[in-house]
């Protein structure tokens, strides 16, 4: 699919490695990194007759090609020495996340760095852009829905959404649930820590370290459905309760 062109008010944004790149462009906001072109969402599939399964990734489940998605625009900057500075920061710039807003609407993926490329115009200006690949071209919403204690969240996306739960419970040990799923956090959580029950990657994280219960499959959300999620400790916040290929 040939990519989108947007007008310099539309609101579009994408953030990587770091980096915000903006479509918007108005009266007060005037972004460094100016979005012209993208196709992020319909991005092209590689090797299309192929399917691929990270590790932990929903055995038996249905899986899908990657997509090599692009987008491109120019750098402006104050001065030159700001602009070597931030062409320096592109060309060595890793990010394993890409988020995408429109609008209201904020979307993301997990991707790898295929290319960057970056050509100096002046001493203010540069023409980028960004090539990344996403292996498991699954797009879930951004969320970050507040629970406290409980949430009801609907799937208003295309595919099955599996939903990511993070939550704070300083001396409690807290137990998420999801529908009629439910796990608890091993131990009591210390101050700062975080419990995050990530159906994704079929992944439970206490204080930013990976555990492994043994625990049945992780739930997820069917499109069009209505799933509660609750902690019985804390507070909390939801992402990813929609999903798109």
């Amino acid at each position: 699919m040939d990519a989108f062109s947007w007008c310099e008010d539309d609101d579009v944004s994408i953030e990587w490695a770091g980096i915000e790149f903006s479509s918007r462009h108005d009266r007060f906001e005037y972004p460094k990194w100016k979005l012209r072109e993208t196709d992020w969402f319909n991005g092209s599939a590689d090797e299309p007759e192929k399917t691929r399964a990270p590790r932990g990734m929903w055995a038996g489940a249905s899986h899908f090609a990657s997509r090599t998605v692009s987008w491109s625009g120019i750098l402006e900057c104050e001065s030159s020495v700001e602009l070597v500075d931030e062409m320096r920061a592109l060309q060595g710039a890793r990010g394993d996340s890409l988020k995408v807003w429109e609008v209201d609407v904020g979307r993301q993926a997990v991707c790898e760095k295929v290319q960057t490329q970056i050509t100096r115009l002046s001493d203010r200006f540069a023409r980028y852009s960004v090539v990344v690949v996403l292996d498991d071209p699954l797009i879930s919403s951004i969320d970050e829905l507040s629970l406290a204690p409980s949430r009801a969240v609907t799937n208003h996306g295309a595919v099955r959404a599996r939903p990511v739960v993070s939550v704070t419970a300083p001396g409690q040990r807290p137990t998420v649930t999801i529908g009629s799923w439910s796990t608890r956090a091993p131990r009591n959580l210390g101050a700062g820590e975080v419990f995050t029950v990530d159906c994704r990657t079929e992944t439970i994280y206490l204080g930013g370290s990976a555990v492994f219960p043994i625990l049945p499959a992780f739930p997820s959300i069917r499109p069009g459905a209505t799933a509660t999620i609750s902690t019985s400790h804390g507070t909390g916040t939801v992402d990813g309760v929609s999903a798109w290929i």
